[in-house]
């Protein structure tokens, strides 16, 4: 291969490496309190849902790449969560997302900043198929965060790559008033 083919083949190769790079794009989301790369531009949708609490507002950004959803979401409880509630908490929110199926690959976590669970579920879809996912939940103050990435069938090793993508570039802004919240 003469040295102007080998130039134009790593030009081809970097350009093409670069692209994928780009794929994910920068989100923050300034009264959810978060910052997060998707797979492309999210769209928001809004959402109440009934507790034992009361009814809250859930805020959700969701893109998808390929046959895979992946999905934030938070919502302020209207208290501030007991220490002792916390786990409660937690532990309720993934049996919301898994379907009550049973959960794997649990890993809980607790620092200064909050407390989560992440874990892997399959649980069967409307339709009759199953749906799979990997998901990570966070329980800060008394907002709940649910961070997930789903799809019908089972977990790929492309989906497992992503969601390290994903739930790696997560972090945590300056928290905002729940009055203030919006989009």
């Amino acid at each position: 291969m003469n040295r102007k083919r080998a130039f134009a083949l790593l030009l081809l190769v970097s350009g093409a490496c670069l692209a994928l790079a780009q794929a994910w794009t920068p989100f923050e989301n300034k009264s959810g309190a978060y910052k997060i790369n998707f797979p492309g531009k999210p769209e928001q949708q809004v959402q109440d849902i009934k507790t034992e609490v009361g009814t809250v507002k859930a805020i959700m950004h969701m893109a998808i790449k390929g046959d895979t959803v992946f999905l934030v979401s938070f919502n302020d409880y209207p208290v501030n969560i007991q220490d002792s509630k916390m786990d409660e908490i937690l532990t309720g929110a993934a049996n919301g997302v898994s379907g009550n199926t049973p959960l794997k690959s649990v890993v809980r976590s607790k620092d200064k900043e909050a407390r989560s669970i992440q874990f892997e579920f399959t649980k069967k879809s409307e339709e009759g198929g199953t749906s799979s996912g990997l998901a990570k939940i966070f329980l800060r103050k008394n907002r709940l965060y649910q961070i997930l990435v789903m799809r019908d069938g089972a977990v790929t090793a492309q989906q497992r790559k992503d969601c390290k993508i994903f739930f790696d570039s997560f972090k945590f802004t300056p928290m905002i008033p729940a009055a203030s919240l919006g989009g």
